[in-house]
């Protein structure tokens, strides 16, 4: 750190920036003083270079934009650092003409290192201050411009493309050697989407590290004390899904601090201790990216969020009656919810978890909560690793192709003409009865006002899995499953809620890419979701009792008759 400013201030005397230099200088000398005594670091002095540092930032970014320093005053924030430094060295000159005893247990001397707000301070202000060093070293690793990244995944997006329409038409021939040359094609490329795919991989640290400082802040700014603990720093994924995570991760920081973690106070009363606990977890499992954040906290309430959703009027006292905790824990999802009494500068608008949700699927991943009161609170979010290039299941409807993510699939069924006769009506939506649980279907064709194709002799069905319910997705035909590249839509289809992206076909035609959420909202699903899932609740009850065991056979002229197992002869002969 001490060599950061230092070579940041050597740089200054080349330029015309004094009040840079002197900033820097001024940090330079108390981390100078500070060198040989780590252990007289305090919040004040932390607090003191954190602000140095903030105020570095907006001089190069001040410089960076109108080639200026600017004139603001920053004597004030010079003479803090000043007088910090003068207090050390008397601090140091004294103690070293006293006897070299310490009076200090080991345990006590590292309890005064640690920052009030629980963050070991030194290590991410260590970060800060490399972040904006202008230091150069040599290294294994060159810069490359972003811009240039993305222009060679488009590349071999199309690449990807063209790979997919010769294997497409290298299957209309029986040529040996042409077959193995495409086999060899679909390798080599296979390869370089990988390789390429990994340049654009970036450890999830790159927004962690902000972590650290924002915890500090907000626990001094509630009056709380927090340590953070990171795991899994170096998992990587995309760069564009790190831009879209960065802001989700942030607020569930904050509701972390503000609702989930007790005032020391309470911490002690409750057996705790008195440093609050936030942790950040990340794994690679299933092609998919797990990070989960959370604390040892109080935990969700689930008596008291069901009463503050139905005096919000978001939700009715029946609905609340009926809930599971799982659907109670989704409720500080739903827009306008919060457990706030007043609104603060840390929360109370009720406009932030539902836009985590809503942010995390877009990039069609998930999120869930596992809390237990009084010992903390984990929210678990998983996202895939890239949306550059996906794999996703084909369909037609209507005569045109559609896409649906892999991510979203849970099974493909096929319904024959006798099964179609078990479709039916319940609350003014068609269910279908797939192993004694009711599944709710869409039809695709009547969403998009289409002229189905459909064979009426038999039903395709894509079951398709969001928020933790089911639905069917009835199309005309179903093909494969391929990997494609993902375009985003035009300004002027950026409107449409069914579809989220395109992709170009292997035979050259584009299909669309449907955004599951987008249909189940849009039809009406995700409303009647909880009284299907009461009726299914019933109906594995009343299954449970009424079952019976029968004996199917066929009479005369093909009729199908059933008897009761008790009232069969051979049946309770042979027990």
């Amino acid at each position: 750190m001490y060599r950061s400013l230092h070579t940041l201030k050597g740089n200054c005397g080349f330029l015309p920036f004094p009040n840079l230099e002197s900033l820097a200088h001024a940090g330079e000398n108390l981390l100078s003083c500070l060198r040989d005594r780590p252990h007289a670091i305090t919040p004040d002095i932390i607090s003191t270079l954190l602000q140095t540092v903030d105020t570095i930032r907006q001089i190069l970014s001040q410089i960076e934009t109108t080639k200026h320093e600017g004139d603001r005053d920053y004597s004030a924030l010079i003479r803090a650092l000043t007088q910090l430094s003068e207090t050390e060295q008397t601090s140091k000159v004294s103690q070293s003409h006293e006897p070299a005893v310490n009076t200090q247990t080991p345990q006590i001397e590292a309890e005064a290192q640690r920052d009030p707000a629980g963050c070991e301070s030194v290590e991410f202000l260590n970060d800060e201050l490399t972040e904006i060093s202008m230091t150069t070293s040599e290294s294994a690793y060159i810069r490359v411009n972003v811009n240039l990244l993305d222009q060679m995944m488009n590349l071999v997006g199309e690449l990807v493309l063209a790979r997919n329409q010769v294997i497409r038409f290298s299957t209309k021939f029986k040529d040996n050697s042409f077959a193995a040359t495409c086999q060899r094609l679909n390798l080599l490329t296979a390869e370089l989407q990988s390789g390429v795919m990994k340049t654009r991989l970036q450890p999830i640290s790159s927004i962690w590290q902000k972590f650290p400082r924002v915890t500090r802040d907000l626990a001094i700014a509630s009056g709380k004390q927090v340590e953070v603990e990171m795991e899994g720093a170096d998992t990587e994924l995309d760069k564009s899904i790190i831009e879209t995570i960065k802001d989700p991760l942030t607020h569930l920081v904050r509701n972390c601090i503000d609702h989930g973690i007790e005032l020391p106070a309470e911490r002690v009363a409750c057996g705790k201790p008195i440093l609050g606990r936030l942790f950040f977890r990340a794994f690679h499992e299933s092609g998919k990216v797990n990070i989960e954040i959370g604390d040892d906290g109080r935990g969700l309430n689930l008596e008291r969020l069901k009463g503050r959703s139905q005096q919000l009027g978001l939700v009715s006292a029946v609905q609340a009656a009926t809930m599971s905790e799982s659907e109670a824990m989704n409720l500080i999802f739903l827009s306008g919810f919060s457990t706030a009494e007043q609104v603060t500068n840390l929360s109370g608008r009720g406009l932030g978890m539902d836009i985590v949700k809503s942010n995390i699927e877009k990039i069609n991943g998930t999120v869930e909560i596992h809390s237990q009161q009084g010992q903390g609170t984990t929210f678990k979010i998983k996202i895939p690793l890239t949306l550059a290039i996906i794999p996703a299941l084909i369909v037609t409807s209507g005569g045109d192709r559609y896409a649906i993510s892999q991510a979203s699939l849970q099974e493909l069924v096929r319904l024959e003409a006798q099964a179609l006769n078990r479709i039916e009506m319940l609350y003014d939506v068609p269910v279908y009865r797939l192993r004694g649980n009711l599944v709710p279907l869409v039809y695709l064709n009547q969403v998009l006002h289409q002229d189905s194709l459909r064979n009426l002799e038999t039903l395709s069905l894509v079951i398709v899995e969001i928020d933790n319910y089911r639905f069917g997705l009835v199309v005309d035909t179903i093909e494969d499953i391929q990997d494609i590249v993902v375009k985003p839509l035009g300004k002027q289809l950026k409107a449409l809620s069914l579809f989220a992206e395109a992709t170009i076909l292997g035979d050259g035609t584009v299909a669309l890419i449907i955004d599951v959420v987008g249909l189940a909202n849009r039809t009406g699903i995700t409303a009647k979701q909880k009284q299907l899932l009461n009726e299914n609740g019933a109906n594995s009850q009343e299954q449970t009792a009424d079952r019976q065991t029968i004996l199917l056979f066929e009479g005369p002229q093909g009729a199908r008759i059933s008897a009761r197992r008790d009232s069969c002869f051979c049946c309770r002969k042979s027990g």
